[in-house]
């Protein structure tokens, strides 16, 4: 009888298909996953791809979320059938879990979004418990998580690049300068942590000060602090705060020698060549070709009253576009996990940056100089990640000009209180 059952074995061996011994038989159709498993979704084999946007379409931000859609649909044109964008109004915390779900129910393959660190933070359990993945647009590190990356540009690795590029050069004692505000609590925390690692940073001074504080009230603060010597005075902050700090450092403290250094949050649509209290001054840039802002040409149109020309995506808008441009690249045969996780990393529009399989987001900053007609590089990010291949190159698109007046909608690369 046993004799019997081999030789019928071996029959339906010889019957089965064969296949080369250097390679395993094809894989077979995936399993179906349960509502709630937490499985990995498999993408359609053919036709495209649904990626949920999950941005603020109403309320507050209403007008961001908007320029961040038409972004995102222009860079899905670029690669027409490829890619279906669907759009969910994420209004608030409560608002980003509605739209968590509704993405859910709508077969959605990929998410990009939310935009805000409370919004991510609220739908991460949601989407790792649907097998979903999601490409967040906030600078909050702390919202990452298995399946949810925070593409923003986060302050802790730029205070480090800046930072050590001065102790490096010898400028190694900081003071740091700006307003009270969950951006300059982690830029602080950033440098003292650097402190303690005996690598040539030491902290001489801090001050964060209410934000809102009238410039009188705050140079008054500042004028005792402000002639401690220093090497470098890290403000971690844009805008208004930005010009006040520096015009107080080069009022009081210009006998110190003070270099103003900061973040990306220094860019922005005015050029601070302009401004002769940040000259000599550093920031970093994931781009530097979009660390100075466009000629009036560009903006306007050129002197004959022609058609404005096409312009570069601001900081948030070429989040959002790499968002898609990265759906756009994936082949669908790579698990999604292990493309997105790919050592060398992507290069897009927002800089060279890669993914860990935590959420973690490391990106490749340069330093910017403050000069006092240009701004310039002063040292470039690097093209690749040590000890890794070349990054993937993403898609490109350029954006028409805007068509509302400047007054109501944000600066460009203005930062969002709570991204």
């Amino acid at each position: 009888m046993v004799a019997g059952l081999v030789v019928a074995g071996l029959a339906l061996a010889a019957c089965a298909p064969r296949f080369p011994s250097s390679a395993p038989p094809p894989p077979g159709p995936p399993p179906a996953r349960a509502e709630g498993s937490g499985a990995e979704r498999h993408p359609p084999a053919d036709g495209p791809l649904t990626v949920a946007l999950l941005l603020p379409l109403s309320g507050k931000a209403g007008a961001v979320g908007g320029r961040l859609r038409t972004a995102a649909e222009t860079m899905a044109e670029t690669t027409p059938n490829r890619l279906r964008l669907i759009a969910f109004d994420t209004q608030g915390p409560q608002g980003a879990v509605t739209a968590a779900r509704a993405a859910i129910a709508a077969h959605a393959d990929l998410i990009v979004g939310p935009l805000f660190g409370g919004d991510a933070q609220a739908v991460r359990p949601i989407v790792e418990e649907a097998g979903l993945t999601a490409l967040a647009l906030t600078n909050n590190a702390s919202a990452g998580g298995a399946r949810l990356w925070a593409l923003g540009h986060a302050p802790e690795p730029q205070v480090r690049r800046v930072l050590a590029l001065a102790a490096g050069r010898g400028e190694g004692r900081v003071m740091i300068i700006g307003p009270d505000t969950a951006y300059a609590r982690l830029a602080l925390a950033q440098a003292r942590a650097m402190a303690a690692e005996a690598g040539g940073v030491t902290v001489v001074g801090a001050s964060l000060y209410p934000p809102g504080t009238p410039y009188g009230a705050l140079a008054e603060s500042l004028r005792g602090m402000v002639r401690t010597p220093a090497d470098v005075v890290l403000i971690p902050a844009g805008g208004l705060d930005l010009i006040a700090v520096s015009s107080v450092l080069a009022y009081y403290g210009e006998t110190t020698g003070h270099r103003p250094v900061g973040t990306d949050l220094w860019e922005g649509p005015r050029p601070l060549s302009r401004e002769a209290s940040l000259r000599g001054g550093w920031f970093t840039s994931a781009n530097p070709l979009s660390a100075v802002p466009p000629s009036a040409e560009t903006v306007a149109g050129p002197p004959d009253g022609g058609t404005p020309q096409r312009r570069d995506p601001d900081k948030l808008e070429a989040l959002v576009m790499d968002g898609v441009a990265v759906a756009q690249a994936w082949d669908r045969v790579t698990p999604l996990a292990e493309f997105l996780e790919r050592p060398g990393g992507f290069s897009g529009a927002s800089g060279v940056f890669r993914l860990g399989p935590q959420g973690d987001v490391e990106r490749a900053y340069g330093v910017m100089e403050i000069g006092s007609g240009e701004t310039a590089v002063l040292d470039p990010p690097p093209a690749v990640f040590p000890a890794a291949g070349a990054p993937l190159g993403l898609g490109r698109a350029t954006l028409p000009p805007e068509e509302s007046p400047a007054s109501e909608v944000p600066p460009p690369n203005a930062p969002i209180p709570g991204v």
